[in-house]
């Protein structure tokens, strides 16, 4: 054994995954077409790749709802995405005031091009859960509760305005 230079050690591993993606592309067989049922995803990692492909994948628009800590790991992709003039809605408890929302901060939400959504819960344990599902159903049913969530929101904070509150 002999120590390498971290960037030597780093560029061999990088070359020899891509090595590997080559491998795997011209060998596989085709992925098939994400079908319209539900898929359960376990485990945080797990759970949090499949976020990240989401809003990679997107196309016209995002809404993504966790805690301001999820929100502040996920920076960079939110930020691709507004770089790839997407549109990007966040709900959480760290972003405007209007935004806020309470007790919820394991939920993660999120909706790709209105054809795609996640739900389900992220506590940082191998055992979280999620539902990942193309059906058209489901996805209208997630985006109308997450409508109302921000109109309760807009609702709640014209209340504390006219009351004096800030």
């Amino acid at each position: 054994y002999m120590a390498v230079p971290v960037e030597e050690f780093c560029d061999n591993k990088l070359r020899m995954m891509g090595n590997t993606k080559q491998w795997l592309s011209d060998n596989m067989p085709a992925a098939d077409e994400p079908s319209d049922g539900y898929i359960t995803i376990m485990g945080e990692q797990q759970i949090l790749d499949k976020m990240h492909h989401m809003m990679e994948q997107a196309e016209k628009r995002v809404y993504l709802s966790a805690s301001g800590t999820r929100i502040a790991e996920m920076e960079q992709d939110i930020y691709e995405l507004l770089q790839k003039k997407i549109k990007v809605v966040l709900l959480s408890d760290k972003i405007p005031e209007r935004l806020k929302t309470a007790g919820k901060e394991n939920q993660v939400r999120l909706i790709s091009d209105s054809k795609y959504v996640l739900t389900g819960e992220l506590t940082g344990s191998s055992r979280d859960i999620c539902l990942y599902s193309g059906q058209r159903v489901f996805v209208d049913a997630l985006k109308e509760a997450m409508r109302n969530e921000i109109k309760l929101i807009e609702l709640t904070g014209k209340k504390k305005k006219a009351k004096g509150e800030a």
